[in-house]
């Protein structure tokens, strides 16, 4: 998966803060009040699908330049597609065997609604592949098996403890590190206020077990906040970090949390 450019955030001063470390396993009412619902979708290409076997994948395909499909920890190994012989009927795919990617031209005047085809993967996953055609620029495709990800998120939690995981996810997510098989994903909503605390959720790690949250604090009230288990409380929370201890009146400050998957929504 493409990394993501997340240097735009704006919190390398807050990084550089030495953050306070508490492994729980009570955690956040304040933040459980929020919700946790304000999470965007990621944004890896112009497309970021996630398929199963056997599953449909919809996309868009570019109606006058080359689609790019590409299948993330996997490569394509066969394409079957049907050709009528008939030039605004029938469509070109090209397979990259050194990448295991395939590209996609559609014809000019190209009759029919929709591109379809199936695609063989190297690890013996099939997808049937349903693009509309759409736009003049070239189109980046990711799919993505939700199987191979879980794969490799359970690998890497599964090299220590759970808490010395849960610390491992909290120290990527301060340096917005890619972790194996963890879906990364931002967040452009606007914060939630409830009593005098803004909360505002900027990104989330989602891996096998585990899920990390991103969240940017301002204290609203005229009195200092001070930020540990017992100002945030509640249910599913393994690990809570804070670049700062007490947030002052008006300051806004980094929180990360660790929850288990299945944990406070």
């Amino acid at each position: 998966m493409a990394e993501v450019a997340y240097g735009s955030l704006g919190f390398g001063a807050l990084l550089a803060l030495r953050p306070s470390m508490i492994t729980t396993r009570v955690a956040g009412a304040v933040l459980a009040g929020v919700g946790f619902a304000l999470l965007a979708t990621p944004a890896f290409a112009d497309q970021n699908l996630a398929a199963t076997d056997n599953s449909q994948v919809n996309c868009i395909a570019s109606a006058k330049d080359l689609t790019r499909i590409s299948l993330v920890g996997d490569q394509f190994v066969s394409i079957s597609k049907a050709d009528t012989g008939i030039p605004t009927e029938d469509f070109k795919v090209v397979h990259d065997p050194k990448r295991g990617d395939i590209y996609l031209s559609i014809p000019e005047g190209y009759s029919k609604p929709s591109i379809n085809f199936f695609g063989i993967s190297d690890k013996g996953f099939v997808y049937k592949f349903v693009c509309k055609p759409g736009g003049a620029d070239s189109e980046q495709v990711f799919v993505t098996n939700l199987a191979i990800n879980s794969d490799k998120a359970a690998d890497w939690e599964a090299r220590t403890t759970p808490e010395a995981t849960a610390m491992r996810l909290v120290s990527a997510m301060q340096s917005w590190e890619q972790v194996p098989g963890f879906s990364i994903s931002q967040s452009s909503l606007e914060p939630r206020q409830l009593n005098n605390v803004e909360l505002q959720i900027i990104g989330e790690y989602r891996g096998a077990d585990v899920s990390g949250r991103i969240l940017r604090v301002k204290n609203l009230g005229d009195k200092p906040l001070k930020l540990d288990e017992n100002t945030i409380a509640g249910k599913g929370i393994v690990a809570f970090s804070a670049a700062l201890d007490v947030l002052p009146p008006a300051q806004v400050t980094t929180i990360y949390l660790v929850e288990r998957n299945g944990g406070s929504q």
